[in-house]
């Protein structure tokens, strides 16, 4: 398959939306427990800036498949050469290596945005997740217990850090 990792535009976000309620209400992947809706995402739509950018992976059709973002991790302007990793795939693309391929991805775009390091939070529970991220550099700092309930289970999050 083709894929175009491009920046998101505006008219992307119902899709964005769409992807990531399906990880609310089907994963661990996100702690959030409410879906989301277009009006509510605008705000974070536009937080997303050249040094804390939102990418889409469209297919041959055009269509959006999956989206990552570098968002950062704190207020502070001293945190600025750190992001946090998000990205998500369609389920109906799962399988196709999208995940690898979005991950790469945001490391390259962590470097041109002049980014120190990368952060993750994973859920302990999400082996493939995990695997993912070591394969590609991220390194292991640290596990938060018991810090999150969904799905009527309390969950460990692992933070890994790829450092450049």
């Amino acid at each position: 398959m083709n894929f175009k990792f491009i920046p998101a535009q505006l008219e992307d976000l119902a899709k964005i939306v769409e992807i990531y309620n399906w990880a609310v209400l089907n994963t661990t992947a996100t702690f959030d427990t409410e879906t989301k809706t277009v009006e509510s995402r605008i705000n974070w739509f536009h937080d997303h800036t050249p040094d804390f950018p939102l990418y889409v992976i469209k297919n041959e059709n055009n269509e959006v498949c999956a989206w990552g973002s570098l968002t950062k991790w704190s207020e502070r302007k001293a945190y600025d050469i750190c992001a946090e990793v998000s990205f998500y795939v369609d389920p109906k693309a799962h399988g196709n290596g999208l995940g690898t391929y979005v991950l790469k991805e945001l490391i390259k775009l962590g470097q041109r945005t002049n980014k120190k390091n990368l952060i993750s939070r994973i859920t302990s529970e999400s082996s493939v997740s995990l695997h993912l991220h070591h394969k590609l550099g991220f390194q292991e700092i640290g596990i938060m217990k018991q810090c999150g309930i969904k799905f009527n289970r309390v969950l460990d999050v692992n933070l890994l850090q790829y450092l450049y």
